[in-house]
């Protein structure tokens, strides 16, 4: 039996939905997106979703003004954070853009740290993770937008995040989709690959 093109172009269009920006089949979109930032009120996530949360993240104010975002240690989580920083013991986390290595070969920082020297707009940060609390260290990013008035009332906004679920292998920043369009493009990959079984089948025949 021929494939026809009008399968073909159907082949073609799963391949398509398929390339999604996290482009490594091991990383995972994290279960949570558009979550507000309120200052001086600290928000956690569960990164992987497990049910139990594994980072935290606020807004606080300086001076008057909501100019500083903060990853608290510990906090009301069951273990310390670890988010990529400038160097050893700086206090700083990073403000990473879109394509940067989050892996073994970074600096980390587990007690409070700043992030205190990003400019408005969408950067991403870095941390690592033990999910489960387990022995197994995990890569991980937030995606994070401070809008031009995040200065003035802190409205800041946590778009996504992801992480490798294999261990201890590099993530790199890239936009994340909303979690539910990941799960479609998923299950959309499903049925694309049930029709691809379903013409070899039939071209064996």
């Amino acid at each position: 039996m021929a494939t026809s093109k009008k399968s073909l172009g159907t082949l073609a269009a799963v391949a398509s939905l398929s390339a999604a920006p996290c482009t490594n089949a091991a990383v995972e979109i994290s279960p949570f997106s558009n979550v507000a930032l309120t200052a001086n009120v600290e928000r956690t996530f569960d990164v992987d979703g497990d049910g139990t949360d594994d980072i935290g993240i606020s807004v606080r104010y300086n001076n008057g003004s909501p100019s500083q975002i903060i990853f608290p240690s510990g906090g009301g989580l069951s273990k310390d954070e670890y988010f990529l920083t400038t160097g050893p013991a700086t206090y700083l986390a990073d403000a990473l853009g879109a394509g940067a290595s989050v892996g073994l070969a970074s600096d980390y920082q587990s007690s409070n740290i700043d992030l205190d020297n990003f400019s408005e707009g969408t950067f991403y940060a870095g941390f690592y993770f033990y999910p489960d609390d387990g022995a197994d260290l995990h890569f991980g990013y937030l995606e994070i937008e401070a809008p031009d008035e995040f200065l003035a009332d802190g409205n800041g906004v946590v778009i996504g995040g992801a992480w490798e679920s294999v261990k201890e292998t590099p993530i790199t920043t890239a936009p994340v989709p909303e979690p539910s369009t990941y799960a479609a493009t998923g299950g959309l990959l499903a049925v694309g690959l049930a029709f691809i079984r379903r013409l070899l089948r039939r071209r064996s025949q």
